[in-house]
């Protein structure tokens, strides 16, 4: 499932559909590269604590009527994992792919969410 930070339907449709774009090229380039030896994969993570993933809180808290910190303690409370994702985890989640311990995985697109789409 995947969650929309816009007010309306049609800005969730376009948000919708560029991230499954971006699947889709994950996977077609990692098909043409594969032949060169290189794999490509895409790493896509729910909300980060960064400035950019603290910014998308604040405009959601805002829109709901909520403070940063309460609905910053809302968005972790609903994920299965209970917080928000750091940015060190998403660098290791890259320096995993890039290792030789992830040579088979190839065209893939890693959800780094916290479990958010099990809800």
């Amino acid at each position: 499932m995947l969650h929309c930070h816009f007010p309306t339907f049609y800005n969730c449709s376009l948000h919708t559909g560029s991230k499954f774009a971006l699947n889709g090229f994950t996977q077609s380039f990692a098909l043409e590269a594969i032949e060169y030896n290189v794999r490509v994969n895409g790493v896509c993570p729910g909300y980060v604590d960064t400035e950019m993933g603290r910014n998308g809180i604040r405009s959601k808290g805002e829109r709901e009527g909520h403070s940063f910190e309460e609905q910053f303690k809302i968005e972790s409370e609903n994920l299965p994992s209970g917080r928000i994702t750091n940015a060190i985890e998403v660098a290791n989640t890259i320096a995993f792919l890039l290792s030789d311990a992830a040579e088979n995985i190839v065209g893939e697109n890693i959800l780094l969410s916290g479990g958010s789409v099990m809800r």
